[in-house]
C-alpha cells in the first residue's frame, strides 16, 4: 500500500492538482470525459424513479455504470486504482458483512439476496465514483456541480411541464395545492411520457418522493457550496430548487434546507444577530407548515404528528428484543407488514446486536463529520452535503441500496472534497483527521 504524495498547494501552476497531472492530450480527454459524467450526474438525479421500459432502470444508475465502466477499463489499462478508504467506508464495508452473514443465516426474508445484491452494486458503484472524482480537482468538480445543477434544475421545469401539457394534466394542479394534486400527477405525466407508460399501473411508491426531493435539495446545497459567479443565478437556483422541494411535500427534505440555511450562517453570527436568525429559520418552518396544513389537508410538510412511526419504533425494539442476537433476518418487515423508517433501529430489528453496532458507527460518524465540517473553515465546505443522508438514516426506509443515489453521491463528493482540501491544507484540517480519517492506495 503506497503513501498519498503531498504536495503544496502554494508551489501548483494555475489549475491546482490538474496542473501537476497534465501530461499530455489523454489526460486532459479523460478528466474531461469524467467532469461531462459527473455532470450527467447530477442533471440525471431528479429522474431517480422514472424507470424507461427499454433500459429497464434508471438515468442516474445509467450513468453510474457508466462511471463503473470507465474506472475498470482504466484500472485495466494501467493497472492503478486511485483508491482511498475512509472510516465511514470502513464502516460501510463492515454493515454489508453484517448483510451477508445475516442473508445467509436467514432463507425466508423475501427479497434479501436481491436487496442484498443492489446494495453491493451500489457500495461498487460509490467506490468508482470516488475513484473518479480523485482524477480531477475540486474547482473542477465544482465546475461539474454548477453545470449539472443548472443543467437539471432547467431540465426537470421543461420536462415535467412538457409532459404536463401533453398529458392534459396541468390543470389538474389547480385542484389544491397538495401531494395527490401536485406531487403525484406531475410525475404520473412524467411516467406516461418517458416511463412505463402505465398509468392504471402507477402507485405513490412510483413517484418516491423523498428520493427526488434529495435530488433538488442536494441541487440547492450544490448552488450554496459551489457558487456562481452571477448573483442573480444563485438566487435562481436556490428559488427554483426550494419552489421544487416544497412541492415534493417531502418533510426531510425542507428541514434538511432549514438545517443548513442556520447552520451555515449561525458559524459566522454570534450572539443577538444569531438568536434573531434562529427566530427568523424556525418562524418561516412555523409559518409554512401552518399555511400548508391549512390549505391543504395532505400536504404532509404541515405534519408534526407521526404516530405511525413511533409506532414502528417500538416495533422495531420489541423485534429486537425478542432476537437480539442474530435479528429477524435482513429484509424482514415487522409485524405490521412495514418498514422501519429509521435506519438504526431497523438495522437492530433485522439483524441484531451486530447490524446495530455497525449502524451506530455509520450515524454516528456522519453526524460528527457533519457538526466538524460546519465548524471548520474550508473554500467549498462540502460537509453539509452530509445533512441528505443524516436525515435519510433517521426518518428513512431505504434498505435497498443501503442510501438512496443522492445520498450515495453527497458522501462521495464530501470525502473526496475533503482530502483534496486537507492534502493541498486549505483550512484547518485537524477536524479532518481526528473524524474520518483515511487510508490511501
Amino acid at each position: 500500500m503506497s503513501q498519498p504524495i503531498h504536495i503544496n498547494a502554494n508551489q501548483l501552476p494555475q489549475g491546482g492538482f490538474a496542473g501537476v497531472r497534465e501530461a499530455g492530450p489523454g489526460t486532459i480527454a479523460y478528466e474531461r470525459l469524467i467532469i461531462f459524467l459527473f455532470t450527467s450526474l447530477i442533471a440525471s438525479l431528479p429522474f431517480f424513479s422514472v424507470r424507461n421500459p427499454l433500459l429497464g432502470f434508471s438515468i442516474p444508475l445509467l450513468v453510474l455504470l457508466a462511471i463503473a465502466a470507465l474506472v475498470g477499463l482504466k484500472s485495466m489499462l494501467t493497472m492503478r486504482m486511485p483508491m482511498s478508504i475512509s472510516l465511514l467506508d470502513i464502516g460501510i464495508i463492515c454493515y454489508f458483512g453484517v448483510i451477508v452473514a445475516s442473508v445467509s443465516l436467514f432463507q425466508n426474508a423475501e427479497g434479501a439476496k436481491l436487496a442484498m445484491v443492489k446494495t453491493g452494486i451500489y457500495i461498487g458503484i460509490y467506490a468508482c465514483l470516488k475513484m473518479t472524482l480523485r482524477e480531477i480537482t475540486v474547482e473542477q468538480i465544482g465546475i461539474a456541480a454548477r453545470n449539472g445543477v443548472m443543467t437539471g434544475t432547467i431540465l426537470f421545469f421543461v420536462v415535467a411541464l412538457g409532459c404536463l401539457l401533453a398529458t392534459g394534466k396541468l390543470q389538474l394542479l389547480l385542484q389544491g395545492f397538495n401531494y395527490h394534486a401536485v406531487t403525484r400527477n406531475t410525475f404520473l405525466a412524467i411516467d406516461s411520457i418517458l416511463g412505463s407508460g402505465q398509468p392504471d399501473d402507477f402507485e405513490g411508491r412510483d413517484v418516491m418522493r423523498n428520493a427526488v426531493a434529495e435530488a433538488f435539495t442536494f441541487y440547492f446545497l450544490c448552488t450554496t457550496v459551489f457558487q456562481f459567479r452571477n448573483p442573480m443565478t444563485n438566487i435562481f437556483l436556490l428559488a427554483m430548487n426550494v419552489i421544487f422541494v416544497v412541492c415534493t411535500f417531502s418533510r426531510r427534505a425542507f428541514y434538511a434546507i432549514a438545517i443548513v440555511v442556520f447552520g451555515g450562517s449561525s458559524r459566522d453570527l454570534i450572539g443577538f444577530k444569531r438568536a434573531i436568525s434562529l427566530l427568523l429559520l424556525v418562524g418561516s418552518v412555523v409559518v409554512t407548515a401552518l399555511f400548508l396544513e391549512e390549505n391543504a389537508s395532505d400536504s404532509r410538510l404541515g405534519d408534526f404528528s407521526d404516530g405511525g412511526r413511533y409506532q414502528q419504533y417500538y416495533d422495531a425494539i420489541e423485534q429486537f428484543d425478542s432476537s437480539p442476537i442474530f435479528g429477524i433476518g435482513f429484509g424482514a418487515k415487522l409485524d405490521r407488514g412495514s418498514y422501519v423508517h429509521n435506519f438504526v433501529f431497523g438495522s437492530a430489528a433485522m439483524m441484531g446486536i451486530f447490524g446495530l453496532l455497525v449502524a451506530l458507527f455509520i450515524y454516528s460518524s456522519t453526524i460528527i463529520l457533519f457538526l466538524a465540517g460546519l465548524l471548520r473553515p474550508r473554500p467549498y465546505n462540502t460537509a453539509v452535503f452530509l445533512v441528505i443522508p443524516i436525515l435519510g438514516m433517521t426518518v428513512g426506509a431505504t434498505f435497498e441500496g443501503l442510501f438512496t443515489v443522492t445520498s450515495w453521491v453527497a458522501i462521495a463528493v464530501f470525502l473526496v472534497c475533503e482530502e483534496k482540501q486537507t492534502e493541498s491544507g486549505e483550512g484547518d484540517d485537524s477536524h479532518m483527521t481526528a473524524a474520518s480519517g483515511s487510508f490511501n492506495a
